[in-house]
């Protein structure tokens, strides 16, 4: 091999002049190039590495500046919501402050009304004892003496209007009535096992109750006593509206159902409510007595 800088031994045997072939061309001519060549692509190769390491750098910081102004401006977000917070504290603690002072107006209030109720207490139970007694006592008298007017008045109603219970229809055990007396319950039930003939299959009399001595419909004559005696019927049935309807008058007890009066015909019919005494539905008004059409 041939040193860099120095003729190959082809030219120099040949005694030509040299830098005829291109090795010797390369080797001299372009050696200095071709070294500045590498230096600058070795240098490049740093730059390039030292750029590449520095971008990394960039990125790094730019990701850190990045997440610093998030944090910055969450930060911000909290701050504010801290002062919104802080407002929202003193507002509650001023209406605190605004009902503890009420408060503390109306227990005075109270305590003094307190201190005056017991100081009258005191007082009236103190020297006026008598005026309690009288009191009670005439509390007492009006009781008795209302209950003795509506004693009167009930019996004077009632033989006004009498309301009677002919016969009591007797269960038979074996039918699973109950064993006892019925009036309502059991003589419809065995009227609606039987039909018209249940309680003389049962060996009982059957219910016969009466008002101003006009016969009641039960659940095994209605139908006929309505065909065969409309008109008394229809008058029975209204003497016992208006029975019950001058009971809960004189007892002063409330009425579930409201009655009417129109010549010959009676109605009644469950209240809506308290308030509305009208019937629910035209469909809830019950006729006592239906002419024939």
């Amino acid at each position: 091999m041939v040193g860099l800088g120095v003729c190959c031994s082809i030219c120099d045997s040949a005694n030509k002049a040299a830098l005829v072939c291109p090795a010797c061309i390369n080797n001299t001519l372009l050696y200095e190039r071709r070294k500045m060549l590498l230096e600058l692509s070795e240098r490049r190769a740093e730059l390039l590495e030292k750029l590449n390491s520095l971008i990394g750098q960039q990125a790094a910081h730019v990701e850190l500046e990045v997440r610093r102004r998030q944090l910055a401006a969450e930060a911000e977000t909290a701050r504010q919501r801290v002062r919104r917070a802080e407002g929202a504290l003193e507002q509650a603690k001023s209406a605190a402050a605004l009902l503890r002072t009420q408060l503390a107006c109306r227990r005075a209030a109270t305590e003094r009304g307190v201190g005056e109720v017991a100081a009258r207490r005191a007082e009236q139970l103190a020297h006026h004892p008598t005026l309690l007694r009288y009191q009670a006592l005439t509390h007492s008298h009006v009781a008795a003496m209302l209950l003795s007017e509506q004693r009167s008045k009930l019996a004077v109603l009632l033989d006004c209007l009498p309301l009677r219970v002919a016969a009591i229809r007797n269960v038979h055990p074996q039918q699973g009535g109950g064993g006892g007396l019925g009036v309502g319950g059991g003589g419809a039930a065995a009227a609606d096992r039987g039909g018209g003939g249940g309680g003389a299959a049962a060996g009982g009399s059957p219910i016969q109750v009466t008002i101003c001595n006009l016969k009641l419909p039960d659940a095994a004559s209605v139908t006929s006593l309505m065909t065969q005696q409309p008109e008394s019927t229809s008058s029975a049935l209204g003497y016992l509206l208006l029975l019950t309807e001058l009971l809960s008058t004189y007892l002063g007890g409330p009425l579930l159902h409201e009655g009417s009066f129109q010549a010959a015909t009676s109605v009644v019919w469950q209240q809506h409510s308290f308030w509305n005494r009208r019937p629910s539905s035209s469909l809830a008004r019950l006729p006592l007595f239906l002419e024939e059409g």
